[in-house]
């Protein structure tokens, strides 16, 4: 489901939410894909039982939501992506379950992301292997003991050591960056493969690059 005018009125956001609302799909639905939707709010069908089969969701340029649905309660879901949007939090509902078949996770451009879930658990992602977050700039990393596929940009560096499991790591398009986070490699013994790529100014890289005995290429 696509909007793709980009000349619309504010007063036309009220049809975006009426039009999703109808659309409700076939509960047998396995994939979904939502762009430019600029609604304040997501249907009521998008916390039902109704995407109880889904297996991959996308939702880009949806700006004006500040709350994403209850993904986590998605017992089949394995991919989600994320593309430019305002949330805090993809999973503010304590209550909702924990992603529990996730395995990859794209999010970019979100300049507002300051974690995955407002309340993190010891069950949150189990089995999420791939992560992606791009201009995400106050992004705080959670404890993620099963991811081994990280591609990010320097912003979304913090608290990279509670991704103990990692074995790849890439890093990538920044002009502006002269250095990386002097102690990020040193909690990361699992790391097979890294890339830095697209840094014009990298002047020097971190000191604890020494730390990783396990690195391949």
């Amino acid at each position: 489901m696509s909007w793709d005018r980009s000349d619309r009125y504010e007063s036309e956001n009220d049809l975006d939410e009426k039009v999703l609302k109808s659309l409700k799909p076939h509960p047998n639905l396995t994939s979904l894909t939502i762009s430019g939707f600029k609604g304040f709010r997501f249907p009521e069908w998008m916390n039902h039982s109704v995407l109880r089969n889904v297996v991959s969701i996308t939702i880009k340029g949806c700006t004006n939501c500040s709350c994403l649905p209850p993904f986590g309660e998605l017992s089949c879901l394995e991919s989600l992506e994320l593309w430019n949007g305002c949330v805090e939090y993809v999973d503010v509902d304590v209550d909702s379950g924990r992603f529990p078949s996730l395995r990859k996770l794209v999010i970019r451009d979100f300049s507002n992301l300051k974690g995955l879930l407002k309340k993190e658990g010891e069950k949150q992602f189990p089995v999420l292997e791939k992560m992606t977050i791009h201009r995400c700039p106050v992004f705080v990393i959670p404890t993620l003991p099963s991811l081994k596929h990280y591609l990010t940009d320097p912003s979304s560096l913090r608290s990279i050591s509670n991704l103990s499991a990692l074995t790849s790591l890439n890093i990538g398009q920044d002009d502006e960056a002269t250095s990386l986070p002097e102690e990020m490699f040193k909690s990361l013994a699992n790391l097979k493969y890294l890339r830095i790529s697209f840094f014009q100014n990298l002047k020097e890289l971190p000191t604890s690059l020494a730390c990783l005995n396990a690195l391949e290429s």
